[in-house]
C-alpha cells in the first residue's frame, strides 16, 4: 500500500508540473496528462504528431466529475453509465471549463468514467481528470501491453506507471456513444 501511495504521489507531482505519462487503463496503454495543463496537452499532440486535440478524451472517476466539464448529462446517458459493463466513452455535445482545451471544433468532448483502480486513484490524488489517448503514433496499432509501445514514445514521456499496475485490461478500445443535441444516443463503436 505504501508503494502505491508513493507511486501515485510521484505521478501526480509530475502531472501537476506539466509532465506527460504512459499508463495502463481499463482498455489499452494510454498517453496522458492533467486536463488543466495546456502545455502538457500540446506536448501530447507533438508526441503523437497530430495537430488537433479532437482525438484526445477525458478520463474521469465519477459522474460528478463529468458534470463539471459538460453542460448536461441527460438521463439517457446517466442510465447507460450506470448499467454498462464494458468501458464506455460518451461524446457530449457541449464541453465547458478545462474540457474546452480538448473539444472538437463543434464543441463536443469524449469522456469515459474509468474503471481501472490505478487510474481512479490517480485522478483522486490529482484532484482532476486526466487527458488520454492511445500510446501509439497515429496509424499504428494501439498497445495492449507496455512492451508494444514504440520506444520513441517511451523516451518522450516524463513518467511511466509501473507495469505492476496493469491489471485486468479489456485489451480493446472502449465503446463509443454520441449524445446528440436533442439528447438521443447514437452508437459510434460497439
Amino acid at each position: 500500500m505504501k508503494r502505491l501511495q508513493e507511486t501515485l504521489q510521484a505521478c501526480a507531482d509530475v502531472l501537476r508540473l506539466g509532465g506527460c505519462m504512459l499508463y495502463p487503463t481499463d482498455t489499452i496503454w494510454g498517453l496522458g496528462c492533467a486536463l488543466s495543463n495546456t502545455t502538457a496537452i500540446r506536448k501530447i499532440l507533438t508526441i503523437k504528431h497530430i495537430e488537433h486535440p479532437r482525438s484526445l478524451i477525458i478520463l474521469a472517476n465519477s459522474i460528478e466529475q463529468v458534470r463539471s466539464y459538460v453542460e448536461c448529462v441527460p438521463p439517457e446517458a446517466l442510465q447507460l453509465i450506470q448499467t454498462v459493463t464494458k468501458p464506455l466513452t460518451i461524446i457530449y455535445p457541449h464541453a465547458r471549463g478545462d474540457a474546452r482545451h480538448v473539444a472538437a471544433d463543434n464543441g463536443s468532448i469524449g469522456i469515459r468514467i474509468i474503471q481501472h483502480p490505478f487510474c481512479n486513484a490517480l485522478i483522486t490524488q490529482l484532484n482532476e481528470p486526466i487527458i488520454s489517448t492511445s500510446a501509439n503514433f497515429t496509424g499504428d496499432p494501439a498497445p495492449v501491453a507496455f512492451n508494444e509501445i514504440n520506444p520513441q514514445i517511451v523516451q518522450t514521456v516524463d513518467f511511466i506507471v509501473p507495469i505492476q499496475y496493469d491489471i485486468n485490461p479489456t485489451c480493446q478500445a472502449s465503446q463509443i456513444v454520441k449524445i446528440n443535441i436533442d439528447n438521443t444516443l447514437i452508437v459510434i463503436r460497439a
